[in-house]
């Protein structure tokens, strides 16, 4: 089973300093993998619109957790953490759809609450792939998303798009990948657009 979360916006996100600006994006992690997803950055706001889809693969319904993290991109230094949230997936409806508001844990106590809107429902299977990444050439081809079995073969693996920066981008892949796909360029992944 997986579980399709959609992050639509937050509300009332920490500014650490008055007199600086946040450019806050999402961190998303399950509790039984390392790997994480996260959205796009939105520039300059408090209260900003994100509407991705995520998908995650999911290994016990009892245990399972997503932690749920807003951070404030820093061009210059470390990103900082801002607010987390911890949804525990036995607390969910397997059979429904949650659209809530949830209260996050702001790491600035002396700020307004932030909330977060998710909406999330399970899906039977392994994890799908969201069409746009393919159509916004975020991955040369859907098939390499599907499934965990795809998803755990990609994970350090230097033939996969995301990871060319790890490995100093040394390898004929982009070019490939490109031929596959005609929109895909890994340079996505380097500008954090997913």
């Amino acid at each position: 089973m997986s579980v399709w979360v959609q992050c639509i916006e937050a509300r009332g996100v920490p500014c650490p300093d008055p007199d600086d600006i946040i450019d806050p994006y999402v961190l998303f992690r399950i509790s039984s993998s390392p790997a994480t997803q996260r959205t796009n950055v939105i520039d300059n706001e408090t209260n900003p619109e994100w509407n991705q889809e995520l998908t995650f693969p999911l290994a016990n319904l009892a245990t399972d957790v997503i932690f749920v993290n807003i951070y404030d991109r820093n061009v210059f230094g470390q990103d900082k953490d801002l607010a987390s949230l911890e949804v525990h997936i036995s607390n969910l409806d397997t059979n429904e759809v949650t659209d809530k508001w949830f209260d996050m844990i702001s790491l600035f106590p002396n700020h307004i609450p932030c909330q977060i809107h998710l909406i999330l429902k399970f899906i039977n299977g392994p994890p799908m792939v969201n069409p746009m990444m393919y159509q916004q050439g975020m991955i040369p081809n859907p098939s390499m998303m599907q499934g965990t079995q795809g998803m755990n073969s990609m994970v350090g693996n230097p033939m996969f798009p995301q990871n060319q920066m790890l490995f100093g981008g040394q390898t004929q892949m982009p070019q490939i990948m490109q031929n596959i796909n005609p929109l895909y360029s890994p340079y996505k992944y380097r500008n954090n657009q997913i």
